[in-house]
Order: structure tokens, then sequence, then C-alpha cells
């Protein structure tokens, strides 16, 4: 399936769009199915939807029926800033009142392969036809979740989540993630992505180069790619 563009002026429109696509997608889940569950992303391009979500549409939802997740993970604890999770919860979840079975945090610790599939086991028992929305970044690598290029021609076939390791540069190389195969069960991704740094992998992914794993990811349902536009200055004609 071809993939949704939505090319929005600036960052702040993008985050807003990003904000708002959450919304739609909670509730017609809400409405279908009775719940939803959702992924949220790592980076800091998301923290000004994070912002908007919470101070804007905190009673747009019943976020208390909504299962939260995180695409991938730093091998930190919760309250380190550099926590994907824990990051989502300052901005954002700390203000919607929870009930705690609702967080699904990455478990961390000393065993990077036992963690992941901890988590797994999480995911599957709480979304075991896969997630309803997953958020995504993109980096200037093509890498997204923590799926980095170089390190996916051997994925275990059946995985959801996994270790990972960062490049070396990275903050914190420790990482985990969900798979290609975790995002292919997915009914919708959405990718955000802003600036103009970004222009040139966000032309190359949308034009398919097979070599960044962010042009590799599928879904069972819509992949959307929200950006402003800075990021969507070199992308292919459609």
């Amino acid at each position: 399936m071809k993939p949704i563009l939505e090319v929005l002026p600036d960052h702040a429109q993008a985050s807003a769009a990003c904000a708002l696509r959450i919304v739609a997608a909670a509730r017609a889940a809400l409405g279908e199915r009775g719940r939803f569950t959702l992924a949220l992303t790592g980076g800091s391009t998301p923290h000004d939807a994070y912002r908007i979500l919470a101070a804007e549409h905190r009673e747009d939802v019943d976020w208390k029926r909504v299962d939260f997740f995180v695409g991938d993970e730093r091998m930190v604890p919760l309250d380190d800033p550099r926590s994907n999770f824990g990051t989502a919860r300052r901005l954002w979840l700390d203000a919607l009142a929870l009930p705690g079975e609702r967080l699904h945090p990455m478990p961390v610790g000393a065993n990077d392969d036992a963690a992941a599939r901890a988590c797994e086991r999480e995911l599957r028992a709480c979304a075991p036809q896969g997630l309803d929305c997953v958020l995504l970044g993109l980096g200037d690598d093509g890498h997204t979740a923590s799926l980095f290029p170089g390190q996916i021609a051997h994925l275990p076939a059946s995985r959801w989540v996994i270790a990972a390791r960062a490049p070396a540069s990275s903050p914190v190389e420790r990482r985990l993630s969900l798979t290609f195969n975790a995002l292919a069960a997915a009914r919708e991704l959405v990718f955000l992505v802003t600036g103009a740094s970004k222009a040139g992998v966000v032309a190359r992914v949308l034009a398919g180069d097979c070599r960044l794993p962010a042009a590799q990811v599928r879904s069972r349902g819509e992949v959307r790619w929200i950006l402003d536009a800075a990021a969507a200055s070199s992308r292919p004609a459609s």
C-alpha cells in the first residue's frame, strides 16, 4: 500500500497534526473494539506532540482504556532523562492519571535478551494480533525504532522484540526494539519527521532505498508520514 503523506508548513503544525492523528486512531479503535494499543517513539521530535496531547486532548479520548507501549527503549532507568518511555510519561502520560496496568514500559536489566523476551511476552499478551498504532521517528542514517543500517540482515524471523545496539556514537548503545515483524502486524504506522536536516533521508526512504531500515517498514494497514515542509522538501514527486 502506498504511504499516506501529510505535509504541514512547520514543526508546530506537524506536531499538532500528529496529536490529532493519535486522537482519531484512538477514538476509532475504542468505538470499534473497545480498546486501543499505542506504541510511542523516542527522540526529541515528538516532544511537542506529547505536550499538545497533554494540554489540549486530555478529555477527547477515554485514555484509561488505552494501553501504552514504546517502539524502542534505551537500557536506562525510567527516571533517566534518556528513557523514551520515561520522557513520554513526563510530557504526556502522567497528566492522564492512568491505571498502572495501562503502562507497559520496556523492562531494562542486566540481560538484554531476557528483557526483550519479557517485553515480547507482555506485548503479545496485550495485543496478540498486533498493535493498533505505532508512532515512529527517522534517524539521519535511516534508522527507525532501534533498527539500524548494517544490523538488520539477520533479524529473527518470528520475534516481535529484540535486543539491539545503537552505533557507538549514540548516548546509549544498549537498546530494545520492536522488529519489522511487530511493525508489520500493526494496524497503522505513523512517522513524524521534521526539519531540513531530515530532507535527504526522507527522500531516500520514500524512494524505496532498501539499504535504509525505515524503507523496509510495512504495516498490515496504513503507513502515514507526517512531515513539515522542510523535511518534505526533497521527497520524490508523487
